[in-house]
């Protein structure tokens, strides 16, 4: 699984987080990306998926322009 990155906002460490979709049905649920740091609070949307969730926490503006030079270590 792919590594969180660090804070876009304030550089804190961020964690993933699980939350049942119904509480009818105990095998399907949302996940979304939060930032520890309780003076930032950042919180993402929520994916149906935790690999998507990680997707777009990790996704910086730079990562346009790095795809667009052609620099795939810098481009996800």
């Amino acid at each position: 699984m792919e590594k969180l990155k660090l804070c876009p906002f304030c550089g804190g460490k961020a964690k993933k987080c699980r939350h049942r979709r119904s509480f009818s049905n105990d095998k399907e649920f949302y996940y979304n990306i939060e930032c520890t740091n309780l003076k930032c609070g950042i919180i993402m949307p929520t994916y149906l998926n935790v690999h998507d969730a990680i997707k777009a926490w990790n996704r910086r503006i730079d990562n346009k322009k790095a795809a667009q030079d052609g620099n795939p270590e810098t481009a996800v």
